[in-house]
């Protein structure tokens, strides 16, 4: 029986370091010769391009068992030679494990991994019976050999072919960078350095992941958050790696629905995988660590500005508008009803401009450098102080952990303690520190006592969702009087007077429920004492 040949999976494009990098980026057809003719590439080639031709069929039940249990089942062809290939886990991912066979003809041969922890999943009758290929990939790869200064060793990969899938054909132009040796870092400056000269755009979709999307013909449901798996073992700056690498997970994979639908939850959760990159980011105190990133702030707060406006029009008008608009119109003569369907067009407009100003900002090239200097500042090994500054040699990923969330704690505390008579822009402020302090629960809930965790996060979350309506509503009402000023001709009435009266009601009725979550809250002790 042939032997599987084990390899490293392929990488998401931007994970933390420590581990194999992979960066993938979208390329125009009509930047290849300045890619070719780039100063770099040049320089630093090893001998000439070597080039090469594949054919690959993707392997799946009708039903798409395989895929949904992780499992991805390939053939490929490379100069005439077959190769059956098979991962589990998410590719790139801490727990993912390839195998590769080669294989005498086109046709699967499943016994080949029955040495694997897969074999009993591809030894259930129906699936064996029912595998088929689903789609196929044709490519030409032009390859170098790049030796940076530095002494790092990476490959460049430019692949050209295209995708076949459900009747459907997709182009494939795709240039990666293979870090072979040397440090992560050197992977992600090569990447802003090519960015300099050609224009390239990050490209989070594998092939794969393309593939089923093509058979689809429709994008993936919205990625929601995932929780890091950390370890006690673990030391503090390999923690933060492995949190930020789920937060950007998180926010490339809900770039393609974001950019090519009208769901909003793409956004959504866009957003919220931003927002705790954020705050991941601010969780270490060491000094060496927030002085290298200073030089990001500027580009952290540009993009959070624009998926903020962005999101808080969108529950604007799906959420907290139509309800008002309702209640208003109940006993609206007609001139009050043509008032509050120009005011609904206004909003719908404004909302639709602040979409496309963040879909724009998503597709901007300072967006793709920002993922980069981010990807390279989590993997350079000279931004980190020593073991020392950290809190000494001993000090463990608990300690961090304990420490964020004892800060976050304190600070929310000390800013809700008059929370329900506070200032609406005092409130906004409380409801940034529950978030905050949430989502670090989130990132080190498996390193305590799950149970008093649980009981911790529900009295936050429910603290946060009170502060959120809240602040929707004081929101909404600047965002009406925003749309009714919006056009050449200001709407005329008491429409956005009426209006503002009605989210008034609404903020004062979850002032009641404030007081008594916060109350609820504060009673809770921290689930990490004595960790």
């Amino acid at each position: 029986m042939s032997q599987p040949v084990h390899r490293i999976p392929h990488p998401v494009p931007l994970r933390h370091p420590g581990m194999a990098v992979r960066l993938r980026f979208a390329i125009a057809a009509e930047e290849l010769r300045r890619l070719v003719q780039n100063e770099t590439v040049r320089r630093s080639a090893w001998g000439r391009p070597r080039i090469s031709r594949s054919y690959e069929l993707q392997f799946d039940t009708p039903d798409l068992a395989l895929r949904d249990h992780g499992v991805a089942l390939s053939l490929r062809r490379v100069s005439g030679a077959w190769t059956q290939a098979l991962t589990e886990g998410s590719p790139g991912g801490s727990g993912a494990r390839a195998y590769e066979w080669p294989v005498r003809r086109r046709a699967l041969d499943l016994s080949l991994a029955s040495t694997t922890p897969l074999a009993k999943l591809l030894g259930k009758k129906r699936i064996r019976s029912d595998l088929s290929a689903i789609f196929s990939t044709r490519l030409r790869r032009k390859a170098w050999l790049l030796k940076l200064d530095g002494g790092a060793t990476v490959g460049l990969h430019l692949d050209s072919g295209e995708l076949a899938a459900g009747g459907r054909r997709e182009r494939i132009r795709d240039l990666s960078i293979d870090l072979t040796t040397g440090a992560p870092s050197f992977a992600y400056g090569l990447g802003l350095e090519l960015m300099d000269a050609v224009a390239l755009r990050l490209e989070p979709r594998s092939v794969t992941e393309r593939g089923y999307r093509l058979l689809s013909g429709k994008p993936e449901p919205a990625r929601k958050a995932v929780r890091p798996a950390l370890i006690p073992e673990m030391t503090p700056v390999e923690a933060l790696q492995r949190i930020a690498a789920t937060c950007i997970g998180q926010i490339q994979a809900n770039e393609a629905g974001f950019l090519e639908g009208e769901d909003p939850e793409y956004l959504h959760q866009l957003r919220v995988g931003w927002r705790r990159l954020r705050s991941a980011l601010s969780m270490l105190r060491d000094p060496a660590w927030k002085e290298a990133l200073e030089p990001l702030r500027p580009d952290l707060r540009w993009l959070s500005r624009s998926l903020n406006t962005a999101r808080n029009w969108d529950v604007f008008a799906t959420e907290m508008l139509p309800p008002v608009l309702r209640g208003l119109s109940r006993r609206a003569d007609p001139s009050r009803s043509r008032e509050l369907a120009a005011l609904r067009r206004r909003c719908n407009r404004m909302r639709e401009r602040y979409d496309d100003t963040a879909r724009d900002a998503v597709r901007s090239e300072r967006y793709h450098r920002l993922l980069l200097k981010l990807g390279r500042l989590l993997a350079a090994p000279t931004v980190w102080s020593p073991a020392e500054r950290l809190g000494g040699a001993q000090r463990s990923v608990r300690d961090l952990a304990a420490a964020a969330l004892q800060r976050r704690d304190r600070k929310l505390r000390k800013l809700g303690r008059h929370v329900v008579t506070a200032s609406a822009a005092d409130r906004h402020q409380v409801r940034i520190e529950a978030k905050k302090l949430r989502y670090t629960g989130e990132f080190f809930v498996s390193l305590f006592s799950r149970k008093k965790a649980k009981r911790y996060a529900a009295r936050l979350a429910d603290l946060q969702e009170v502060l959120g309506v809240v602040n929707d509503a004081v929101n909404s009402a600047e965002m009406i009087a925003e749309a009714a000023h919006s056009g050449k001709v200001p709407l005329h009435g008491n429409t956005v007077e009426l209006a503002a009266a009605w989210l008034a009601k609404i903020e004062a009725e979850k002032l009641s429920r404030l007081r008594k979550s916060w109350t609820r809250f504060s009673r809770q002790r921290p689930f990490w004492a004595g960790a």
